[in-house]
């Protein structure tokens, strides 16, 4: 039998995010925070789900937490975003680890990642993450 971890890890390849729960799977193809802070703002119970990623960097750690994830499995994971699961007790499997997440310019740190390296709770990150999607025009 299949956990919920390794349901939502098969559904990963054919999407960018997969969340699964108690017969539940949640996709989305689309591309970096954007998923996560969508299902925060209307309000989706994630409690206890179990999540895939392509790359979580601390932002998108961050919103998990917020909303609850058990665990997760990510193709990429960023040092700071390691820092925040173990602070909230989340379980974490990556297959790469790296110093940070890179834009996808490839020049810069990502700006999503960027905008809290210095945030250590994700209520305070919560709002600074929202208003940089704003600025960025991607909700």
């Amino acid at each position: 039998m299949e956990t919920n971890l390794e349901i939502a890890l098969n559904n990963l390849k054919d999407h960018r995010l997969a969340l699964y729960k108690d017969n539940k799977l949640i996709t989305s193809e689309e591309r970096g925070i954007k998923p996560m802070m969508n299902l925060l703002l209307n309000k989706v119970d994630l409690t206890g789900f179990s999540a895939a990623d392509r790359s979580v960097g601390k932002a998108v750690a961050f919103l998990f937490a917020k909303a609850k994830i058990k665990d997760i499995h990510c193709e990429i994971i960023s040092l700071p975003a390691i820092e925040v699961f173990n602070k909230y007790k989340i379980k974490y499997y990556a297959d790469k680890v790296v110093k940070n997440i890179i834009n996808r310019t490839k020049d810069d740190i990502c700006p999503m990642e960027k905008s809290v390296l210095n945030v250590d709770n994700y209520e305070e990150a919560f709002p600074i993450l929202l208003n940089k999607l704003k600025e960025l025009k991607l909700i």
